[in-house]
């Protein structure tokens, strides 16, 4: 990874500006040191994420959180489980002091899904991570673009200037936050899906029993014929003879951009980086991690790399 020191464009005064940025992020200012007591105090966290194609919310909370939760209950150390759900799964953030060791918890929380999974609901799935993924970034700075919108591409710029900074010190994850996400969506057709004899639930049915989340990001759609059968519209919903009736002939598939957050910085457009250091890291080695990442070499359409947030040291 590139060393070199790049030479940032700075404005008039912007030492005693604050970004105005839509998503009301602040400067924050450095916190009065913690004593040893305080330390000891501190709490930090595990995160289990579990994941259940087309269920409902309800569905998540009782029949795939809860039989989790039971076992991770059980895991010495924890001191509060706090479980969020809603229709694409379940995060649960597994509390605990900061005189255990994380990596103690995180192992015994795997073994713990290890055991569950064949209680699962069928389509279900979790993963561990070593971290609280709702804990406040450490650092976020600002990639101010040089054009007059953000452009899908400029995020696949902004996320491979992200995966630089993974190789410096103490970082251990990054957010892109606003990044467009391409969903897909399924309009049945009720005249097509009467003439076929199929319902909305058979449809939804039939999704949920043909994709397989491998983790969050991954996902498989399973058909007769995988090397055919590579999309939505192509899983089968019954045989009328030796015809199939795929969801592709009764509803229409299409793929749709979800509009991403908007973030300006001193009203140009901008797309913000949220990054994570290692759990228990320095406020020195925060302020260090921000000034490696203000001397990175900025993207093509980056005109310069502003710092919005240090969080450190609490």
């Amino acid at each position: 990874m590139s060393k070199q020191r790049e030479n940032h464009e700075t404005r008039p005064g912007a030492a005693r500006r604050a970004a105005i940025i839509s998503a009301a992020l602040f400067l924050c200012v450095s916190c009065a040191p913690r004593t040893a007591r305080e330390r000891q105090r501190e709490l930090r966290g595990v995160t289990v994420r579990a994941w259940w194609s087309g269920a409902t919310t309800s569905d998540c909370a009782e029949l795939l959180a809860e039989p989790i939760e039971a076992e991770l209950a059980k895991i010495e150390g924890v001191s509060r489980l706090i479980t969020r759900c809603d229709k694409t799964g379940c995060s649960i953030l597994l509390q605990h002091d900061s005189t255990v060791d994380s990596r103690r918890i995180a192992f015994q929380a795997d073994a713990a899904i290890k055991r569950l999974e064949t209680n699962l609901p069928e389509g279900a799935g979790a993963a561990v991570y070593p971290s609280d993924l709702h804990r406040r970034p450490d650092l976020v700075v600002a990639l101010v673009l040089n054009a007059p919108k953000v452009k899908t591409e400029h995020y696949g710029a902004a996320r491979q200037f992200a995966r630089r900074l993974m190789q410096l010190p103490s970082v251990v994850r990054y957010e892109v936050p606003g990044s467009p996400e391409q969903e897909i969506r399924v309009d049945v057709d009720p005249a097509l899906a009467g003439k076929y004899g199929v319902s909305v639930s058979d449809i939804t049915e039939a999704i949920r029993n043909n994709i397989v989340l491998i983790d969050e990001c991954t996902r498989v759609i399973v058909g007769q014929n995988p090397a055919e059968e590579g999309d939505v519209g192509d899983i089968v919903l019954k045989k009328l003879g030796r015809a199939k009736v795929k969801i592709k002939d009764v509803a229409r598939i299409r793929s749709v951009s979800v509009p991403a957050a908007v973030y300006h910085v001193d009203g140009e457009p901008a797309i913000l980086i949220k990054v994570f250091l290692r759990s228990g890291a320095s406020a020195a080695e925060a302020r260090a991690c921000l000034d490696r990442v203000l001397k990175q070499k900025r993207p093509a359409p980056v005109k310069r790399v502003v710092p919005i947030s240090l969080v450190s040291d609490w």
